[in-house]
């Protein structure tokens, strides 16, 4: 049984128009292996290379361990009120570099902010990061490619308005009211018929 995690959707949301945004890419920083820091680095990189006006802020629970390039603006520990307005609804684009996550909870924060989404194939990012609709997807590892689809998304306002409007919608069903009717729907057949799961009921 699939319970999604909810979003706060009155908390994030679009508060800033998507279109006139700077040309910034926003990024969540940590040195957990299965994060991809070191990818996020080499990615970023070739995008400022590409666009030297480019603006890139990254944010994370700790300072970072790495040297980050002078031109990365970092947020230890950002308020939600800081995340979301001065992160989130600035950014034209958020970028992922996770190898593996259950969920990816800052992606669809991100979204549902007016962020277009450029993330990994991480297991995670399939319940929301349709490739060409809802966010621009490739392997991990994969630094061209990745940061071709941030490059492309800069350069043209058009496509990555698509995708922003398109993935802020489709990240509206991740709400926490919903996933609670999930589960009681779930415990309710349960509790009717524990049987066909497997498990027997324990005694009241």
């Amino acid at each position: 049984v699939h319970v999604p995690i909810g979003v706060r959707h009155d908390r994030y949301r679009v508060t800033r128009p998507v279109v006139p945004r700077p040309p910034r890419l926003a990024f969540c920083y940590s040195r957990h292996p299965q994060k991809g820091h070191e990818l996020a680095i080499d990615v970023i990189t070739r995008v400022k290379q590409a666009m030297p006006r480019l603006e890139v802020v990254g944010f994370g629970a700790l300072p970072p361990e790495d040297a980050l390039p002078g031109w990365v603006s970092y947020v230890t520990q950002p308020s939600p009120r800081r995340l979301v307005d001065d992160i989130y609804n600035t950014s034209r684009v958020f970028l992922c570099t996770s190898r593996v996550d259950g969920f990816g909870l800052t992606n669809v924060e991100a979204m549902a902010c007016g962020a277009a989404l450029v993330t990994t194939d991480n297991g995670g990012s399939r319940d929301y990061a349709l490739h060409g609709e809802t966010a621009l997807v490739a392997p991990y590892g994969d630094v061209d490619a990745l940061a071709d689809h941030v490059v492309a998304l800069l350069e043209d306002d058009d496509r990555r308005v698509a995708i922003a409007s398109a993935g802020r919608e489709y990240v509206e069903r991740f709400d926490w009211d919903r996933s609670a009717e999930l589960l009681e729907a779930f415990l309710e057949r349960y509790v009717a018929d524990p049987v066909a799961y497997g498990h027997l009921a324990r005694p009241a």
